[in-house]
């Protein structure tokens, strides 16, 4: 397949060990309304089929480019990589285990250009439970106003439903990688603290894998650890409170003391 012109879009997703999902991604990718793109997939060092199958797509795609990595570095240092090979002024985020609902780009991408002051735009979600079928469609904050309270309880954006101005990256810098797991919280808030513009569509327009929110104990101890690293920089009111508060709500969902609402309300 064959797509000679420049990419107005280039979509940035880095896949660790993800031969289960990668496809899905992929194809909700190439089935998009919006066809002007570049996906560039950083395999992050991946010990399983990952790296094979982001190729077999890159061969027969030429909008689809494939980075690897000798070893694992890391979500933000990988999405990094690929900020800095992309090619277009509008860089759309998505994961290499989420799907992409077919028109997320067209809408986003018209909202952009309507809409220039706006640095990073987020979507609504459905979430998907363990069985990969829809358990619930959250709010998110529509409309950032200057002057918000910072949370690390509350999230601006889903991840990996965002478009960002690359012009947003130059003022701003690029993801740290010394918060992992929560690389993107600090992003917003360094970028909120110097003034850019976010908004949020309600619309739902990716399919966000939660797997019942069960996380190991060792990416809730990295999670809290980043959080109360966040806290500190930024002087976040009330932020360690809030980081202990997630830490409990973690651990009694992995010790199966407590079930999110919306998983209890899918059952």
């Amino acid at each position: 397949m064959e797509h000679m012109t420049e990419p107005k879009i280039s979509i940035i997703m880095s896949a660790y060990n993800e031969e289960t999902t990668i496809h899905y991604a992929i194809e909700s990718i190439q089935a998009q309304t919006f066809s002007c793109w570049e996906l560039i997939v950083v395999d992050d060092g991946s010990i399983d089929e990952t790296r094979s199958i982001i190729k077999s797509y890159a061969d027969s795609d030429s909008r689809i480019k494939l980075i690897e990595n000798v070893s694992n570095i890391g979500l933000p240092l990988s999405l990094n990589k690929a900020i800095k090979h992309s090619k277009a002024n509008l860089i759309a985020r998505a994961d290499a285990d989420d799907i992409n609902i077919i028109n997320r780009l067209e809408v986003q991408y018209s909202y952009m250009i309507k809409n220039q002051d706006v640095d990073v735009l987020g979507t609504g979600a459905w979430l998907l439970g363990k069985d990969g079928k829809r358990i619930d469609k959250p709010v998110l904050l529509e409309d950032f106003k200057r002057g918000n309270r910072v949370s690390v309880t509350k999230a601006f954006f889903f991840h990996p439903s965002v478009m960002i101005r690359k012009s947003f990256f130059k003022k701003v810098g690029v993801y740290d990688g010394i918060y992992l797991l929560a690389e993107d919280l600090e992003l917003w808030i360094r970028g909120s603290n110097m003034g850019c513009i976010y908004k949020n569509i309600a619309l739902p327009l990716i399919e966000y894998r939660t797997d019942g929110y069960v996380k190991s104990w060792k990416s809730i101890f990295i999670r809290t650890k980043t959080l109360a690293k966040i806290v500190k920089k930024h002087n976040v009111i009330n932020g360690y409170l809030s980081v202990l508060t997630l830490l409990l709500h973690s651990a009694l969902i992995k010790l199966k003391l407590y079930t999110p609402r919306s998983i209890r309300k899918h059952t």
